[in-house]
């Protein structure tokens, strides 16, 4: 019994237009399944630029700042200096399942600059009002951080929330200027002390890790498979159906 059609069944009568159909519709498969693997390379490649910098020595800001800022995120630092009053709250942040803020303070380091840190997260409900304000202050006193320097956030949505302290993303221009502060372009985001799966007190740093792998190669096979079912189930088809057509002696 012949399963698969001969080539000059696939363009014989109407079926040539259902063999045209089937060529577009496996190269479009196959075009997801090579742009989901670029995906997956280009999430790689940043993983890996990710993992190189947080296994660097750990920089003060003035060697931080003498980095070229396209080599600066990911780099370990320590800042010593003293929280100021000021703060406001990062949305929409997650941790372990739940949405939450993170608390952005502002540190007045040892030689007089101004950072945004990234003191770690607090539930919602914890953040809604604005007595998180003082169930939260900045600590007093001099402070020495162990963080991790992020670059200022996509600025599509740096509008307040519904005040000067709840904000979408971070734009430490914009966020400075609300504050009445210069700050430095960036932030710095405190790291866990240990390893522990939920620290004992609010707010809980918040650990920086790569992007890891994502979905994108498992994309890329789930299309290529899509592709390779369409042209083996359509040659299997026109070849039953071809066959039966010659063994009633009918034309294709």
């Amino acid at each position: 019994m012949h399963v698969l059609p001969r080539m000059s069944d696939l363009w014989a009568g109407r079926t040539k237009y259902l063999t045209v159909l089937v060529l577009i519709l496996t190269v479009v498969l196959v075009r997801l399944g090579l742009w989901q693997y670029d995906r997956h390379l280009e999430r790689s490649g940043i993983n890996q630029r990710i993992n190189t910098s947080l296994a660097s020595q750990p920089l003060n800001l003035a060697d931080l700042l003498a980095v070229p800022a396209a080599e600066r995120e990911y780099r370990p630092l320590m800042l010593t200096g003293s929280y100021e009053p000021n703060q406001v709250l990062w949305r929409n942040r997650a941790f372990k399942g739940g949405t939450g803020y993170h608390i952005l303070s502002v540190l007045r380091t040892d030689d007089g600059q101004a950072v945004l840190v990234n003191r770690g997260w607090i539930p919602y409900e914890a953040g809604v009002g604005e007595r998180w304000q003082t169930e939260f202050p900045v600590p007093t006193g001099p402070q020495t951080i162990a963080a991790v320097w992020r670059i200022d956030q996509d600025a599509r949505e740096n509008t307040p929330e519904a005040s000067s302290t709840k904000w979408f993303t971070i734009d430490t221009g914009a966020i400075g200027a609300v504050l009445g502060v210069s700050l430095v372009a960036g932030f710095a985001q405190i790291q866990p002390s240990d390893d522990s799966e939920r620290p004992a007190t609010l707010p809980y740093p918040a650990l920086t890790t790569d992007m890891g792998q994502g979905s994108h190669l498992g994309y890329t096979f789930q299309w290529f498979a899509f592709a390779v079912i369409l042209v083996v189930g359509y040659l299997v088809v026109l070849g039953r159906r071809t066959h039966a057509l010659l063994k009633h002696n009918q034309p294709v």
